[in-house]
């Protein structure tokens, strides 16, 4: 695809009629008998702006409705784009985050001018002062392994993050990885709603860190 954008048959995502959650809704592929949808509290984002020499990049990623076999409230991978362009990046950014009904995203708070259009873009879009664990990029790899090691990360493997993961070393951060980290720091750091009722379930993709 253009830009190396991936979009995994996910569609928007809208409101479920349970307490304050939402439903993540997919394209039904035509060998399908029906859509999928799946219960989720909420979704969130992160940008990694564009330096001169690597593009820039945004997640999104929702946290599921109901909790794992280890407790845990798996976070589930809605879309990603990588851009060169600021402009780019912005436009692209603030159309799935309308469709993804996301409040969240996680960012550099220098880079205001991007802020600014943003948040006239998208009104109810909210970026924390403070990214969760900002400067501790070894812990954010610790929270990455763990949370993939126990499969609460549910990541196709045809994607962007999926790939540069697998490469991911101490000495080697690619934007991925701090758009990742962020997001698993802001749901373990930041209060949300919790369902109580039941849900379908998606199988982790089986994605290992490499």
């Amino acid at each position: 695809m253009n830009n190396n954008e991936t979009n995994h048959k996910v569609s928007h995502v809208g409101k479920a009629g349970i307490e304050d959650g939402y439903m993540v809704h997919y394209i039904r592929p035509k060998t399908e008998p029906k859509a999928l949808s799946v219960p989720v509290n909420e979704t969130r984002a992160s940008i990694i702006f564009p330096t001169p020499s690597i593009p820039g990049y945004f997640l999104f990623m929702a946290e599921k409705y109901e909790r794992n076999k280890v407790r845990k409230n798996s976070l589930l991978f809605l879309k990603e784009g990588e851009y060169k362009g600021y402009s780019e990046l912005l436009e692209n950014f603030s159309d799935w985050a309308v469709k993804l009904k996301c409040k969240i995203v996680y960012c550099d708070q220098n880079e205001t001018g991007f802020l600014f259009t943003m948040k006239k873009r998208v009104p109810l879009l909210h970026a924390p002062l403070h990214l969760p664990f900002g400067d501790d990029e070894a812990y954010g790899m610790i929270l990455v392994r763990e949370w993939l090691a126990d499969k609460s990360l549910l990541i196709p493997t045809d994607t962007i993050l999926s790939d540069q993961l697998k490469s991911t070393t101490e000495a080697t951060l690619p934007p991925s990885f701090h758009a990742i980290r962020q997001i698993v720091g802001g749901f373990l750091t930041d209060n949300t709603a919790r369902m109580k009722a039941g849900a379908k379930v998606v199988e982790p993709s089986g994605y290992h860190w490499g």
